[in-house]
């Protein structure tokens, strides 16, 4: 079934911000995560000019694949004047930026004040899979708004807080980085198993000169290397544009370290000998480099960088995605993006890939060899080699000559008690790998022997040196490492970030469909709390990219008002949109509406989360009223 010919472009409700000195969010209604940065690297601008970086990121999701076209991006100055920062239309799989960021586009822009922007999404050519109830992805090809109206594109209006203004001038750093939340800015209709429809009521959130717990991608040719300064800069071509001297994305910078591991036509360095094996290679030379994202000052330095034969789009073919199943050497991907030599790309749920002794293995932030004995399920892979059956049901792609690189790869869960108390150990109760439920994963053949194969609801962490002796049963982590080898476990995972979630940011959202009287169980100007009773499409709070459902609490949480400083509290109904700074006053104004009868459709909430006090504190706050 193929998208209807709609041309209905729904402008979506304005954005809100208020952008302070350190951090700044917003609840708005649109489909993309974008990071701003007024900044001075890669090309130099005029003394009436500043340098513009815009990176995509993604919260997480229950999506096998969102990838759609990001048709134009642009920003509007105080007095009228429109600049569009997009060069060329990009198809971004959202789905694969929950644990990464990848920079779109330096752009050179005129200096100035810029209050608004707009932002536009093509879905007519969309590639959208969902997992229903049973894990399995299901394609997705009619759009919907929460109105019932069918959609090919949504134009998002964005409009900057005149007081707090993005600034673009030569010198200035500023970050800006909108977050958006496939999950909650989504919903499935599977009442037609053969054809779901999706409902867009897109979420984002703003964030101001924030430094992100996550690996940022830069992909493109090489210009030019400085071996002096261990950095070389790269002509932007981002996701799955070819590699070429088309410079409209604009170029960057990349800093290399001492620890920096280079994998270049195969052969890997380490440091000062990977930039100087950079430098002899000639120019436009596919690049590809992960590294992280630091202010203050604002620079990327590169833990990863891949060059030559070993970038994708080379002289092989390469999937990528997440090993769900091993049976001696045939592993069964899913998530898999396959990148031919060509160039071109596609979006499959399931290839199988065989493997042998032949193979060679290579592991990110390793110089060392390996060996295929360490692929094992839950491994995220990329794979070099040759695909040998096309058919659309049983995609095959042959690396027994071909490389294996193993990925960092993500885990989410709650911790568990210790099955021997005696003995220190961190164990999880595993709720997802690489954003796909654990449930969809088959352990056979992980442990030594049957019995210590990996189980999701005790998965074993082998956390090396990290402390983990503050966490507390029932808290939620993410850890970042690799599986451990095929046939080794009970330790089913090799950390080497760990991260909990106690002091990240949180977001609330609940739904209400149809839009509901009974929502608030309390509400003064001390805070509130919701009555969850006739919320059954979406009521779950966000933490670090892991969820929660609100209604799985002992308690219902208490959100209250953060201190005395200003914020930004929206009441949107009926296409009027009114913000108070003063939590008073918005409680006020909602307590008002509410008695002469207005409806709650959602409410939106960003601050600070504490599990152990069942609090939320937020001066940004956000209600849709009927």
């Amino acid at each position: 079934m193929k998208n209807p010919p709609f041309n209905k472009q729904p402008r979506w409700p304005e954005a809100i911000f208020r952008i302070g000195r350190s951090t700044a969010a917003v609840f708005v209604a649109a489909s993309l995560t974008l990071g701003l940065i007024g900044c001075g690297s890669g090309t130099t601008g005029s003394s009436g000019e500043g340098n513009l970086t815009v990176s995509l990121t993604d919260a997480p999701g229950d999506f096998s694949v969102y990838a759609v076209d990001v048709a134009s991006i642009s920003l509007t100055k105080a007095n009228g004047t429109e600049v569009e920062t997009l060069p060329l239309t990009t198809m971004v799989d959202f789905s694969q930026y929950v644990d990464m960021t990848e920079f779109l586009t330096a752009a050179t822009v005129p200096s100035g004040r810029y209050t608004s922007g707009s932002m536009t999404l093509d879905f007519s050519g969309a590639t959208i899979q969902v997992e229903d109830d049973a894990g399995n992805p299901v394609a997705v090809t009619l759009f919907v708004d929460t109105n019932g109206d069918p959609i090919s594109s949504l134009e998002v209006a964005i409009k900057l807080d005149d007081k707090d203004a993005l600034t673009i001038a030569p010198g200035i750093p500023s970050h800006l980085s909108l977050d958006f939340d496939l999950k909650a800015s989504n919903s499935v209709d599977f009442s037609d198993p053969d054809n779901p429809v999706l409902t867009i009521d897109p979420i984002l959130i703003a964030e101001v000169n924030i430094e992100r717990d996550k690996p940022h991608r830069i992909r493109g040719p090489l210009k030019n290397v400085d071996v002096d300064e261990n950095s070389y800069t790269v002509i932007l071509r981002p996701f799955f544009h070819r590699q070429s001297n088309d410079r409209r994305f604009g170029e960057l910078d990349v800093i290399t370290d001492s620890e920096t591991v280079f994998d270049i036509d195969g052969v890997s360095y380490l440091g000062a000998d990977g930039i100087r094996a950079m430098a002899i290679l000639d120019n436009l030379t596919a690049t590809r480099a992960i590294g992280n994202f630091r202010l203050n000052p604002r620079r990327l330095i590169a833990t990863q960088v891949s060059a030559g034969s070993s970038v994708e789009g080379g002289s092989d073919d390469v999937v990528r995605g997440t090993v769900t199943a091993r049976e001696n050497n045939v592993l069964t991907v899913q998530g898999a993006t396959l990148i031919r030599t060509d160039g071109s790309y596609s979006f499959n749920s399931q290839v199988s890939v065989l493997i042998a002794g032949s193979t060679q293995v290579k592991k990110q932030l390793s110089t060392e060899e390996h060996q295929i004995d360490e692929i094992s399920v839950g491994q995220r892979i990329a794979v070099f080699g040759t695909m040998t059956n096309l058919s659309a049901e049983t995609l095959e792609l042959d690396a027994s000559n071909g490389t294996a690189r193993l990925l960092i790869t993500t885990i989410r869960g709650h911790v568990v008690e210790a099955a021997d108390p005696t003995m220190p150990e961190l164990a999880v109760n595993l709720q997802s790998i690489d954003r796909r439920r654990a449930s969809l994963f088959d352990f056979s053949g992980t442990g030594i022997d049957a019995s210590n194969d990996a189980d999701m609801q005790y998965y074993q962490i082998d956390t090396a040196t990290l402390n983990f002796s503050e966490l507390l049963v029932g808290s939620p982590i993410l850890a970042r490492g690799f599986t451990s080898a095929f046939t080794t476990a009970p330790k089913d995972f090799e950390v080497q970030t760990l991260v909990s979630f106690q002091a990240k940011p949180a977001n609330l959202v609940v739904m209400w469909h149809p839009a509901s009287m009974d929502v608030f169980e309390t509400l003064d100007e001390t805070g509130f709390t919701l009555d969850l009773s006739s919320s059954d499409r979406f009521h779950h709070i966000s933490q670090g990219g892991f969820r929660i459902d609100l209604t799985t609490l002992e308690s219902p949480i208490s959100t209250q008002p953060a201190g005395e400083d200003e914020g930004a509290f929206v009441i949107s109904a009926q296409g009027e949109r009114i913000v108070h700074t003063s939590y008073s006053a918005f409680v006020e104004e909602l307590q008002r509406r509410l008695n002469d009868g207005a409806l709650t459709q959602k409410i939106h909430i960003h601050g600070e989360y504490n599990a152990e006090a069942g609090t939320l504190l937020s001066n940004r706050m956000s209600v849709k009223l009927q």
